[in-house]
């Protein structure tokens, strides 16, 4: 079980071994894929929703991915919860549900939302 809270609004990752802090834009670059689960996700597409108008390589988001890969495992991730596709993309093998607080539900919102975003618990057996 992989087991590891994701706190956007403070760039946390919370797992049985540890609390890992995250730059910005590795959290964003989870976050898009949180909200994208279902699909593979391109490059440019990150680069787009992400990055807008700003002149981004490929290698920009390959850095983000392998911090994002490392601080899972150092948070206590069993497995590589995300999955490179060759010439295609990137998707993350593990299922994410956003978490209540109180009696309100903190629903999958894109980028421009994730002030409002509270936490996002990601779980793969």
């Amino acid at each position: 079980m992989c087991g590891v809270m994701v706190y956007p609004d403070k760039n946390l990752l919370i797992g049985s071994k540890s609390k890992v802090h995250l730059q910005p834009q590795v959290m964003q670059v989870l976050c898009y894929l949180a909200d994208n689960q279902q699909k593979v996700v391109s490059n440019d597409e990150m680069i787009d929703a992400l990055w807008g108008q700003a002149v981004v390589s490929y290698a920009s988001v390959q850095r983000c991915i392998s911090a994002l890969r490392k601080n899972f495992i150092e948070a206590g991730a069993n497995k590589n919860i995300i999955v490179n596709y060759p010439k295609k993309g990137y998707q993350l093998d593990a299922e994410a549900s956003y978490l209540s607080v109180g009696k309100k539900w903190i629903p999958s919102v894109m980028l421009g939302g994730l002030a409002r975003r509270v936490g996002l618990a990601i779980t793969n057996s």
